[in-house]
């Protein structure tokens, strides 16, 4: 297959002054290595309510995972804090929303540069972009699941040099419509979260990071999903962040596996599951024959993923991944048990 490499600075959309594609778009389509992708949504001629505006931090060591998610979709601003002990098997979510008249969350125009600093009903959450690539997220939830409390500073670092999967690519048929996403899952983590009366402490090296920007207009229905990891495994730092869903394909897959934060590309992937239950093993093949790959989901009980309702539905899986794929110069590399998550994502509009 074909993929559309950008490798210098471009604006997520295409001047309006211009001629239209073929295909009658408006848009720069492709995927890069870094957020080369200018996203000003004033340039975009579709209303705001249409458009979503995401970020998401996934943070994990051996006993826990806790997922940060800010939202913005127009005409409803969210927070969702998803906290899990991996050991007990227990699941904590809170969701938050707030109309925008009344109380908005400006996100960052770029996923390099600017912070997110929200203190709504008793909630302070503070999500910090350093100038080296670095971020502190730092947390204050009083009332958590069950009378408990959240609170805490994480430190997420980067190797130098390190790449991400960045990807702008449009629906088919939907002229103004656009997804353009980064996804970095090789953050080191570390710091201390109290939760549970517990300190949960985040070491680096055995602590990990995944870092999902999103800026979005999506079509009045659509289902996507989207698969991210990172551990050791065999001495080597490997991650992976894949999506399958009904966005154009033409230009690029959103889809990459990292070897010590280094981009190794891969064709369409396909996701299998179970029809009967999430909690079934799940499998995943590539299109150039690169990937083979296993996920077994974490038998919970209670909750079993979290949602968030308006417009959108998110559900989440959080388990394991096994398999082996082979890097860009043909090399299979094998990996076990890595920590990770699987999201859908639907759109009802």
């Amino acid at each position: 297959m074909f993929q559309t490499e950008i490798e210098s600075s471009t604006p997520v959309f295409s001047d309006m002054s211009l001629e239209v594609s073929e295909e009658g778009r408006q848009g720069n389509f492709g995927w890069a290595r870094r957020a080369l992708f200018l996203y000003n949504p004033a340039q975009n001629f579709i209303p705001r309510v249409m458009l979503t505006e995401s970020d998401t931090y996934i943070v994990f060591s051996a006993t826990h995972l806790f997922v940060f998610e800010i939202i913005n979709s127009g005409w409803m601003c969210s927070i969702l804090v998803t906290a899990l002990s991996i050991r007990e098997k227990k699941i904590f979510t809170k969701i938050i929303n707030f109309h925008p008249y009344f109380s908005s969350f400006p996100l960052p125009q770029g996923s390099e540069s600017g912070s997110i600093r929200i203190r709504r009903a008793g909630i302070q959450a503070h999500f910090i972009t350093m100038e080296q690539g670095n971020r502190i997220i730092k947390v204050d939830i009083p009332h958590f699941g069950r009378d408990n409390m959240l609170r805490g500073e994480l430190v997420l670092t980067m190797q130098d040099d390190a790449q991400s999967i960045v990807t702008n690519l449009p629906w088919p048929h939907e002229r103004a419509r656009f997804q353009y996403t980064r996804c970095s899952p090789w953050f080191f983590a570390e710091g201390i979260i109290q939760f549970e009366n517990k300190e949960i402490v985040f070491s680096k090296g055995l602590s990990w990071g995944i870092f999902l920007w999103k800026r979005i207009a999506r079509p009045r229905h659509d289902t996507h999903y989207w698969a991210a990891a990172s551990g050791i495994s065999g001495g080597r730092h490997i991650s992976f962040s894949l999506g399958y869903g009904s966005v154009d394909t033409a230009y690029a897959t959103e889809n990459a596996f990292f070897i010590n934060s280094r981009l190794h590309k891969l064709d369409f992937v396909t996701f299998k599951s179970s029809t009967v239950s999430w909690l079934q093993p799940w499998y995943f093949t590539s299109s150039d024959g690169r990937l083979s790959m296993r996920f077994n989901p974490l038998e919970m009980d209670g909750q079993r993923y979290a949602s968030i309702r308006h417009s959108a539905s998110i559900d989440r899986v959080f388990g394991v991944f096994s398999g082996v794929f082979s890097s860009e110069d043909n090399r299979p590399i094998e990996f076990n048990d890595i920590t990770g998550v699987i999201e859908r994502g639907k759109t009802r509009k």
